[in-house]
């Protein structure tokens, strides 16, 4: 667990499953709050839609791996050193707001093969990167991040059709490992789990 900067650790539970079918990967959390202030949870990954709009769907997660463990983040991606900050200091991350004492849960689904889906990994290798080359993993590691009401950070309402989804803006420019709390749950599994990871590929001349 991540401690931020000027504030105490997070109170929060993380409880998950995970189960592996033929043709997708079944993944339910809740996040309990069992301190005395609320916080909110950093679930909510958007994506422009096909008709222009920033929609929020569970299904939407990071992606990422590593030797034979698959790192599925709810939450905020901390910038490996040699990459470029794909947002401006004040970084936006989205999430929903969970009183003292009270919780959220979510079920996603992730396709077989899983795609890694990281966009700083992506932009780190040379050329034109796709998650196309062949992998198995045999750990699952689901991430959710959480931020409290303190600790340098807003909470906004910045997506009108979408009431309950919050926006972290940071009055400090500091990197996210200051700021966010990442609860983590580790799952074993008993048979190979396929996975594409990045590869450079060579696009066709036009």
């Amino acid at each position: 667990m991540n401690v931020l900067d000027n504030a105490s650790p997070v109170q929060a539970k993380l409880t998950a499953s995970v189960v592996q079918e033929p043709d997708r990967l079944l993944v339910r959390y809740r996040v309990e709050n069992t301190g005395d202030a609320e916080v909110l949870v950093l679930d909510q990954l958007g994506t422009w839609g096909i008709g222009d709009e920033y929609e929020f769907s569970p299904e939407n997660v990071y992606v990422d791996l590593d030797r034979q463990i698959v790192r599925l983040t709810k939450g905020s991606l901390s910038v490996p050193l040699g990459a470029k900050p794909r947002e401006a200091p004040y970084g936006r991350s989205d999430g929903r707001l969970v009183a003292a004492g009270g919780s959220v849960e979510v079920s996603f689904v992730v396709p077989l093969p899983i795609k890694v889906r990281n966009p700083y990994r992506r932009d780190m290798g040379p050329g034109g990167r796709v998650a196309t080359k062949a992998a198995v993993a045999r750990i699952v590691v689901l991430d959710v991040g959480i931020v409290p009401r303190n600790g340098g950070s807003i909470f906004s309402h910045g997506h009108p059709a979408h009431p309950d989804v919050l926006t972290v803006l940071r009055v400090n420019a500091d990197p996210v490992e200051r700021w966010q709390t990442i609860l983590s749950q580790r799952f074993e599994l008993d048979r190979d789990l396929p996975v594409l990871d990045y590869e450079t590929v060579q696009r066709p001349l036009r």
